[in-house]
């Protein structure tokens, strides 16, 4: 089955949206209007909003007979990791990634890394709990991630600063 296709009243604002090139050095303010509740409750989209709820429901019931539901929330982050790795060309298995976890053994280095994304994953959701996501929490994920202090803006003279008004954000370094 296809996925749902969606339909915007005005597709040349979306479609030249999609085709705008970015240029980092300047702001950018032109992103189109947010789609309205008609156009985004259709029909083929209502559709799988059925379907979705029937999976998690059979999800939810599924996990019941689970001697140790934690076990659950222990594995999505495992494959999560092994995913995102992979899209950096970090290849490794889930059954080194169970075996390094479960086991203890120091794992090979695609593992390893793997790992590190579990444990910043890990390290993010700790931290969404206590205070909103900031240029804090993005550092201490990416310090979980490579193993070594990550700062970003720590260069003296790096401002943030609003071309419109002139105003500067941050105090002169963020």
């Amino acid at each position: 089955m296809s996925p749902p296709s969606t339909h915007f009243s005005n597709t040349s604002i979306f479609h030249d949206f999609l085709n705008m090139s970015w240029n980092p050095t300047e702001p950018f303010n032109d992103l189109p209007p947010f789609p309205s509740a008609e156009e985004l409750e259709t029909p083929p989209v209502l559709k799988q909003c059925i379907r979705f709820r029937t999976a998690l429901a059979e999800l939810n019931q599924s996990a019941e007979f689970l001697p140790n539901k934690e076990l659950l929330i222990n594995i999505m982050p495992l494959l999560e990791a092994r995913a995102s790795s992979e899209i950096e060309n970090i290849v490794t298995t889930s059954d080194a990634l169970f075996r390094s976890v479960v086991m203890e053994k120091s794992p090979d280095p695609a593992t390893k890394e793997a790992l590190s994304y579990r444990q910043s994953l890990y390290a993010g959701y700790l931290s969404i709990q206590d205070r909103p996501i900031t240029t804090a929490t993005a550092e201490e994920i990416c310090s979980t991630i490579k193993q070594q202090e990550m700062h970003v803006r720590k260069v003296p003279g790096t401002t943030l600063k609003n071309e419109h008004s002139g105003g500067c954000l941050g105090g002169g370094m963020a």
